[in-house]
């Protein structure tokens, strides 16, 4: 029986060709190997990040059961593994926003998932996911950074209203605002959301818009004590997603590895984070 689990783990995990220099977290298409919400997925130390159409969704899972199932005596495995979900919802959004990726990665993903339908091959990745139209004439960019962070961008073209942003956090443990900043607490880890950055770019030169959350009854908007400029585009930063998400983005317990004769590696394993 043993035997048999292991050889379901290995089939359930993806195929990767490796390519350095390739992001810390990239956004995973999905083709048919994950449930049809979901367009990419991010690997994040503490679980998961799932970018759907209506938010982003998160599966947290506790890393020290990985550790400790990778130390354990095959007749004393550890029984459960703790884990949280936590959905954050972009209220009154359009049905018909579209994903527009950038950058993508030089390697590619095979998913061997259950049943041969959920088989997906060439599955590429990428550093930065657009949402086209996420509310009227309002972009959201999701992506990395050179320090190792996802951050995201609200991008509000001129005519539109930045209070038309609304994001409902569900799942949460406790969610509140300290020093400007949101805390969100879960049963797995605390996720920061630091203050949020807005500027304008006027004339070629970058101004300062002051810019500060509203959270209520767990549904999070953007205000500004002192307006802004309507004639230009507004860019709202909120500088970080996951500050409590940092380091290294993986655990890999290898099982299996093989390469080809275009020196490309092959590996098969757990990645979790």
């Amino acid at each position: 029986m043993r035997i048999l689990l292991f050889l379901l783990l290995l089939a359930s995990l993806p195929l990767l060709s490796f390519s350095h220099g390739s992001s810390s977290h990239p956004f995973v298409e999905n083709k048919g190997q994950w449930n049809s919400r979901i367009a990419y997925s991010v690997t994040l130390p503490h679980g998961n990040l799932f970018i759907e159409k209506s938010g982003f969704a998160y599966h947290l899972m506790d890393r020290s059961y990985f550790r400790s199932l990778h130390t354990a005596s095959p007749e004393n495995p550890p029984e459960y593994i703790n884990s949280h979900g936590l959905f954050v919802k972009f209220l009154d959004s359009n049905d018909d926003t579209e994903f527009n990726a950038e950058g993508q990665s030089s390697h590619y993903y095979n998913f061997l998932v259950g049943d041969q339908p959920r088989h997906a091959s060439y599955v590429r990745s990428y550093e930065k996911v657009t949402y086209s139209g996420l509310y009227e004439g309002i972009d959201l960019a999701v992506y990395n950074t050179d320090y190792d962070y996802l951050k995201y961008d609200f991008i509000v073209s001129v005519g539109s209203n930045p209070s038309d942003i609304k994001a409902q956090y569900d799942g949460a443990d406790k969610i509140y605002l300290k020093n400007g900043h949101l805390v969100i607490e879960t049963s797995i880890t605390q996720i920061v959301e630091q203050a949020p950055i807005a500027y304008q770019l006027i004339n070629g030169v970058k101004v300062d818009v002051p810019c500060k959350f509203k959270l209520k009854d767990n549904v999070l908007s953007y205000r500004f004590p002192r307006g802004y400029n309507k004639n230009h585009e507004l860019i709202i930063d909120p500088v970080l997603i996951f500050s409590s998400f940092t380091g290294s983005s993986a655990d890999n317990f290898g099982f299996t590895a093989t390469y080809d004769n275009a020196q490309n590696t092959y590996v098969g394993g757990i990645v979790f984070g």
